[in-house]
């Protein structure tokens, strides 16, 4: 009766607004994107919206960039494919339309190969980039209390663990990440170090790469890489910061390690583009660097595509590159395997074949 008189005998009310961050204006963003291009080719690598105040965060962009050649930490963005004009480290968000990548200076080495998927990729042991090594120095927003809660939304209900590498990528994991786990447990993949609670509709996003976590201005918030313009995730999340996430020393580690499986993403139109490119893979854990052929190109970014899918579907069935049917045959399906988890091809494979007739 009580509670009744509180809200004047009211027990119906209207409906939710949509959602929307208390902070964050709802206006769209603007519909242009911004290039990061490739000097050798003159050719797109990938694009980003312009989600930053008109712009897109320079540090972020840069070490997306550096994770595609091979972690070189020390390249740097510039207006122009011949490297006359630099872009200042001080200048936080870039608004140009066009912006290029550079690996080395004096400038030597225009045609630099491409790490083309997250398989291939090589984690940076102990050498992370400057704006990851020091995420276990941040003062953490630290509601809240319960660490059941989910870690972006505080939501309370519905919320389960989501990983950092996920579970799809577990040799990757097992290869690279397991140093960096304290535990005695046998399947490592599934310690709390590679765990965050988030809520199941936000894991669900997260798991299709729509965003990642990076380190701005001293706190850990929500980037958004693969998102449609004015969709809600972006409205919602992009940069939002995160509440306390658990960290054993190892965090930056982590979270690099996922930021590099979004980034990849971003990548597959460049694989697409039917054009022979210069990759840098690595097989039988060693690296090479090959001119791949444009049908390789595209079966490397198709399964960069199918790693965001949902987890009933089968690594092994690709779409071919001439049918709508996925392959199902025994060697193509090996073919897929060893060429993707970087390992050495089946002797049949007839693209070796076709360069063994030559």
């Amino acid at each position: 009766m009580a509670s009744n008189e509180h809200n004047n005998g009211r027990i119906v009310y209207s409906p939710y607004a949509p959602p929307s961050h208390p902070e964050k204006s709802q206006l769209c963003p603007p519909s242009e994107h911004i290039h990061i291009k490739h000097p050798g080719s003159d050719s797109t690598l990938f694009t980003l919206p312009r989600l930053d105040s008109g712009g897109i965060h320079h540090e972020t962009v840069r070490t997306a960039c550096a994770i595609l050649d091979d972690n070189r930490w020390d390249g740097f963005l510039t207006l122009d494919k011949h490297g006359e004009h630099p872009v200042p480290k001080a200048e936080t968000i870039l608004r140009a339309k066009i912006y290029y990548f550079h690996t080395s200076w004096p400038l030597n080495d225009l045609g630099y190969a491409v790490t083309p998927t997250f398989e291939h990729w090589r984690f940076p042991h102990d050498i992370l980039p400057p704006s990851w090594r020091d995420i276990a120095s941040f003062k953490q927003t630290s509601r809240p209390e319960s660490d059941n809660y989910c870690r972006i939304t505080q939501f309370e209900d519905g919320v389960e663990d989501a990983h950092w590498v996920p579970s799809a990528e577990r040799q990757w994991f097992n290869n690279n990440m397991t140093a960096y786990i304290d535990s005695t447990r046998a399947d490592k993949l599934k310690d709390s170090d590679n765990r965050v609670r988030l809520r199941s509709d936000v894991h669900s996003v997260f798991d299709a790469k729509r965003f990642a976590i990076v380190p701005i201005d001293g706190r850990l918030v929500v980037y958004c890489m693969n998102t449609k313009l004015g969709s809600q995730v972006e409205r919602l999340y992009h940069g939002v910061e995160l509440h306390r996430i658990r960290d054993s020393g190892y965090l930056g580690h982590f979270l690099l390690a996922r930021f590099a499986y979004t980034v990849f993403e971003r990548l597959r139109a460049w694989l697409e583009s039917n054009t022979s490119r210069k990759l840098r893979l690595r097989v039988d854990n060693a690296t090479r660097v090959e001119i791949c052929s444009p049908e390789r190109c595209w079966r490397f970014a198709q399964y960069t595509a199918y790693q965001g899918k949902s987890r009933s579907v089968s690594p092994r069935k690709r779409p071919h590159p001439d049918a709508g049917a996925a392959v199902d045959s025994d060697d193509e399906c090996q073919w897929v395997e060893a060429e993707f988890r970087g390992r050495k091809r089946r002797r049949d494979d007839p693209e070796v074949t076709q360069r063994r007739k030559r």
